[in-house]
C-alpha cells in the first residue's frame, strides 16, 4: 500500500463547494475530501471532547473511479494502524 501523508478536508456538502475552493485546501496541503468526519468534529468541537481521526483512502477519483479498499484490507494496514492507535492513545 502507498501512504500518502498531508491534510484532510472535511465537509458535511461537497456539493456546495466551489472547485476554487477545492485548489485553494489543495494548495494548503490536503490530499483528500472527506464527508463522514465533519460532523463528528462539529460535534466534539461543540462539547469539548478530544477527538482524532485515523483516514484510509480507499478510493481513487479521477478520469475512471477505483477502488482499493480490498487490497488495503488484505495488507493488515487497517488492523496494524489501529494497533497503534490504541497502544498510544489510550
Amino acid at each position: 500500500a502507498r501512504v500518502i501523508e498531508g491534510s484532510v478536508w472535511s465537509t458535511s456538502a461537497p456539493f456546495r463547494e466551489s472547485a476554487a475552493k477545492a485548489k485553494q485546501f489543495a494548495a494548503r496541503g490536503a490530499v483528500a475530501v472527506d464527508m463522514e468526519f465533519a460532523p463528528l468534529l462539529g460535534f466534539s468541537q461543540a462539547n469539548d471532547i478530544d477527538l482524532v481521526g485515523l483516514f484510509i483512502v480507499s478510493d481513487l477519483l479521477g478520469e475512471m473511479h477505483e477502488s482499493c479498499f480490498s487490497s488495503v484490507k488484505r495488507s493488515g494496514l487497517i488492523e496494524s494502524l489501529a494497533n497503534t492507535l490504541v497502544n498510544n492513545l489510550c
